[in-house]
């Protein structure tokens, strides 16, 4: 960016968009403002090109990227615990405590699900967690409001809708309103959550009593026993960590 290039081409999944958001972006604005993010799909997941129907062949998005049509996206910003030490990362997609975090470190060191494809991965790996019965006992606070769930077991702050592998877990978000969509899911059993599944691919778990959701543009999460944090797919560090909602500072080209 900084020898002149106006567009960055991330060729991969979420995890690629990850590494690269965050070489073009330092002190919360574009380290070049006018360069924006191209993006060939590849990789596991995939969750963050579900926001713009991105085919995924190769030449199409060559096509689609050469018109350089952008939109201008909010982007996520989490300060978080590495070891001992404070770290401070972007994230475009979605970022979650709890089982999910689990499930991507699993996903990430088990290379026989990721060779099976994004959904088959997460949803393989999913289930083997989920029947560990992971609950947590959570802390969110945001605004001037605080709520602490006894047997939470996931909270996603979410830009985009999707994660885990096409999960529609944020229906509702959209990546330009300078919100989060926060979802919390709390007290549900193996069985249960193993049978809810097939509704967070839906999108319609918002409508069970046992999940939470609402907007925000900032909010901390704490929680024992401890968890990582799943951020684009990727597992950065652990909580307790703080999320801000940056609005629309990173042109993608769509």
């Amino acid at each position: 960016m900084q020898s002149g290039f106006k567009t960055i081409v991330a060729v991969g999944g979420d995890g690629t968009i990850n590494e690269v958001l965050n070489g073009m972006i330092d002190d919360d604005r574009l380290v070049k403002p006018d360069c924006a993010l191209g993006i060939i799909p590849a990789g596991t997941g995939g969750d963050f090109r579900r926001n713009f129907d991105l085919s995924g062949k190769i030449m199409k998005e060559i096509e689609r990227i050469s018109k350089r049509k952008t939109e201008t996206v909010d982007v996520g910003k989490a300060r978080f615990k590495h070891n001992v030490r404070s770290a401070e990362r972007y994230f475009l997609n979605v970022s979650s405590v709890g089982v999910s975090a689990k499930i991507a470190r699993s996903v990430n060191e088990m290379g026989i699900w990721k060779k099976s494809g994004g959904k088959a991965a997460f949803l393989g790996t999913a289930i083997n967690e989920i029947l560990k019965d992971s609950y947590y006992k959570m802390t969110l606070t945001w605004r001037e409001e605080s709520l602490t769930l006894d047997n939470a077991n996931l909270a996603a702050v979410a830009n985009g809708q999707y994660f885990g592998g096409g999960m529609k877990i944020a229906p509702h978000a959209s990546l330009t309103d300078g919100l989060f969509d926060i979802i919390i899911i709390h007290d549900f059993p193996s069985v249960s959550m193993i049978l809810n599944n097939l509704s967070i691919y839906r999108g319609t778990h918002l409508k069970n009593d046992r999940v939470k959701s609402f907007k925000t543009n900032h909010i901390s999460i704490s929680c024992k026993p401890l968890s990582g944090i799943d951020m684009d797919g990727e597992v950065p560090g652990h909580v307790p960590v703080e999320y801000t909602c940056l609005k629309q500072i990173l042109p993608v080209i769509v």
